[in-house]
C-alpha cells in the first residue's frame, strides 16, 4: 500500500513541519515488509471476571502533543487512571477530547501539561483533535479492564489472561474501517471460523492455559479511501 499523504498544515509551519514538510497521515498504516495494520484496536466487550493482570492501575499515561500531532495516534488506556495531556511544542494547542462518557476541551499552553483523570469506560475510541491545528486527529478508548490491546506496525497484539471456559465476546475497530463506528468487518473464510460479524465482532472460548494465535488476512475493501 502506498504511504499515506501528508496533513494539511495551515499554520504554525515553523513548528509543524520538519524541514518546510508536513507530518504524513496516520489513518491507515501498513507495515511493507509483514502487511500488518498498525492501530487497530481489540478488546473485550464485557468480563464476567478480571485477572488482578488487567485490573486498575495507579499509574498515569502520557499522552504527548509534537510537532503539532498527537505521539499517541490510537490510545487505550483503563478508567481511572490519570491522562497527562502534554504539549511538548512552543505553540499551544485545545485537546479536545469528545467521548460520549468523557470530555475534555482545554488549551495546553506550550511546554504545559494538564491531567485528566477518565471516570467512564467508552464504547467504541473517542474522537481527539486540536481546534487550533485541525489535522491533528487521534483516539482514545477508555476500558474498565486491561483486556484490550492496540496493534503494533507489524500488526501483532497480545490479550493476556483472559477468562477461560466462557464465550468471549471480542470488538475490532480501526478509524478507517467501513463498518459501522469504525468497526473492522472481515468476510474471509478464517475470519467466519471465529464467527465474525458485520459489527466487527469475533467470538472465542478458551480453555485453562491455552494460548490461542489469530491470523487474519484483512482485504482492502474493509477500508475507506
Amino acid at each position: 500500500m502506498a504511504a499515506m499523504p501528508p496533513y494539511n498544515v495551515t499554520k504554525d509551519q515553523a513548528t509543524c513541519t520538519m524541514d518546510g514538510k508536513s507530518p504524513l497521515q496516520e489513518t491507515l498504516l501498513v507495515d511493507s515488509g509483514t502487511g500488518g495494520i498498525k492501530n487497530v484496536v481489540v478488546y473485550l466487550r464485557d468480563a464476567s471476571r478480571v485477572h488482578e493482570s488487567a485490573q486498575p492501575k495507579a499509574e498515569s499515561v502520557l499522552y504527548d502533543q509534537k510537532e503539532c500531532i498527537f505521539l499517541s495516534h490510537v490510545c487505550a488506556m483503563l478508567v481511572g487512571q490519570s491522562l497527562d495531556i502534554k504539549n511538548s511544542d512552543n505553540v499551544g494547542h485545545n485537546t479536545n477530547i469528545a467521548g460520549k462518557k468523557n470530555t475534555f476541551n482545554q488549551t495546553i499552553p506550550a511546554g504545559a501539561t494538564i491531567a485528566y483523570r477518565v471516570q467512564k469506560e467508552e464504547a467504541t475510541p473517542a474522537p481527539v483533535n486540536c481546534s487550533i491545528h485541525p489535522w491533528m486527529v487521534a483516539h482514545l478508548l477508555p476500558r474498565a479492564n486491561g483486556y484490550y490491546a492496540v496493534t503494533a506496525a507489524d500488526g501483532s497484539f497480545e490479550i493476556a489472561n483472559l477468562p477461560a471456559g466462557e464465550k468471549l465476546d471480542v470488538q475490532v475497530w480501526h478509524e478507517s474501517a467501513t463498518g459501522p463506528g469504525g468497526a473492522l468487518v472481515v468476510g474471509t473464510p478464517e475470519a467466519k471460523a471465529l464467527g465474525w460479524t458485520n459489527k466487527g465482532r469475533i467470538t472465542l472460548m478458551l480453555q485453562p492455559d491455552e494460548v490461542k494465535e489469530i491470523q487474519i488476512t484483512v482485504p482492502a475493501s474493509a477500508f475507506k479511501g
